[in-house]
């Protein structure tokens, strides 16, 4: 609770399975079924609501000829495929608890209405032995504000041989369309080719976010960074998003900061906690001021280089490197 009294609501998805409602950042969102009930017509469905009154008024002739009201016996006509809908929807909620347990290896007793479903599953499972990265957990888009919660997502063994040809059918270019990020998996839960697109979009999606980051940092930090590249340095701008400029060359670490990373800081934790708590974690430490970064870049990148080991009559680049045109690269 806040000095004013006011009470914010943490960011993240919740879920309220008694109404199977969902709400994001403090804000009830749509979830899958409400967006398909309401934004797709399905006229499958209005011909099996029609079937359903028919079939409850076929067997249900004389619960309806003993109700003398006509209103009152429309109203349970109108309404005898939702309370059929609602049974179907309770049902199907038991046997997906049943189907979690048993996709994990649990031991269950399935009552015998419910067996024939969960019997299902296990014939599923037998049959294409798939790896298993998650089961029910809800998942919801902030671009597109919606949620919803996947039965499971799951590898099969003939994945690899479908990705390898889906990358290979797609030429120049592959559009995917999730809403689960690589990250949600724990390493060694997903197999085949799963685990493969996995790790290339992880991959894809880490160049992507650092350079973003880097885009997004001060220029004479990118200055900085650029001349400690062009000696042979291997450099991270804004680091795990913790750590403003880091380097490295042959095992050794450097974390370099300047005065525009220490505002909002007292003169203490910058200039004596903070680096001795990164010492003690293991980190070489540099301050670079400003005025001595924007004066002469050059400088500053040899007493790092120097730190790091690297030799001064180390060959140098003077240009950034550039993409090239091949041969037959139109």
């Amino acid at each position: 609770m806040s000095r004013t009294g006011y009470q914010r609501e943490q960011r993240g998805l919740k879920f309220y399975p008694k109404s199977h409602r969902y709400k994001l950042d403090g804000q009830w969102v749509p979830g899958v079924t409400t967006i398909l009930n309401k934004g797709i017509a399905k006229p499958f469905l209005v011909d099996w609501a029609a079937r359903e009154v028919a079939k409850y008024a076929a067997d249900n002739l004389d619960v309806l000829n003993n109700i003398e009201d006509t209103d009152a016996r429309y109203d349970l006509l109108k309404t005898a495929h939702n309370r059929h809908r609602d049974r179907a929807a309770v049902r199907g909620t038991d046997v997906h608890a049943y189907a979690d347990k048993l996709i994990h290896g649990e031991e269950i007793d399935v009552p015998e209405h419910l067996a024939g479903y969960v019997e299902g599953c296990a014939r599923f499972l037998d049959a294409w032995q798939p790896s298993v990265g998650r089961t029910e957990r809800p998942t919801a888009s902030r671009e597109h504000w919606y949620a919803g919660t996947p039965d499971a997502v799951v590898a099969t063994p003939d994945g690899e041989r479908l990705l390898t040809v889906g990358m290979t059918r797609a030429r120049r270019s592959m559009v995917l369309v999730s809403s689960i990020r690589p990250s949600s998996f724990d390493d060694g839960r997903l197999a085949h080719g799963a685990s493969t697109l996995m790790s290339i979009l992880g991959g894809l999606a880490s160049r992507g976010r650092d350079s973003r980051l880097e885009d997004l940092a001060d220029p004479l930090t990118l200055a900085l960074a650029r001349e400690l590249r062009r000696l042979g340095a291997s450099v991270d701008v804004d680091y795990r998003g913790l750590l403003p400029l880091v380097a490295q060359h042959n095992g050794k670490a450097v974390v370099i900061e300047s005065d525009p990373e220490t505002l909002g800081e007292s003169l203490r934790e910058s200039l004596r906690l903070r680096p001795h708590v990164l010492r003690r974690l293991g980190w070489h430490y540099v301050r670079v001021h400003a005025f001595d970064l924007y004066s002469d870049p050059v400088t500053a990148a040899s007493r790092i280089a120097t730190v790091l080991g690297i030799s001064a009559d180390a060959v140098r680049a003077d240009t950034d490197t550039q993409p090239i045109d091949l041969p037959g690269d139109d």
